[in-house]
């Protein structure tokens, strides 16, 4: 009996099937065979990709480093600018911190109008001598 040989052609048709069944499709970034059955048929370049561990592991520690907290402290008497919430005087007024009231909260006092206000310190900034007069109403 004679053992048919498989042609070229059915070579690389056989290959293109396969990569096409595995590549994501632009719309819906499954590829068709996970979403014929359910899952992934593992390909050789499935080896370089990262594993799900390190993924979450490294978008955890961006996150972390990326937290958005400002390490800031404040000295008694130190002057500062501070946001001003009454709507028709300017967003940020000059003030001097009077009493420290946790690690992220100030007691100031502005300057001009003898008020005593509470502020957190992402509502203070830092008074620069050379730009202490004026400060940008945005």
């Amino acid at each position: 009996m004679k053992i048919p040989i498989k042609s070229d052609l059915d070579v690389e048709l056989s290959k293109f099937l396969y990569q096409y069944r595995n590549t994501p499709h632009t719309t819906t970034k499954e590829n068709p065979t996970k979403i014929l059955l359910g899952k992934s048929v593992r390909f050789i370049f499935d080896l370089l990709k990262p594993q799900t561990d390190d993924i979450v592991q490294s978008k955890q520690m961006t996150q972390i480093q990326n937290s958005g907290k400002r390490d800031i402290t404040y000295e008694l008497n130190e002057k500062v600018f501070v946001r001003d919430y009454r709507s028709p005087s300017p967003k940020w007024k000059s003030a001097v911190v009077t009493k420290v009231l946790g690690t992220r909260n100030y007691q100031v006092t502005i300057d001009d109008e003898n008020l005593i206000l509470k502020r957190h310190v992402d509502q203070m900034l830092k008074n620069k001598e050379s730009n202490h007069k004026q400060i940008s109403n945005t």
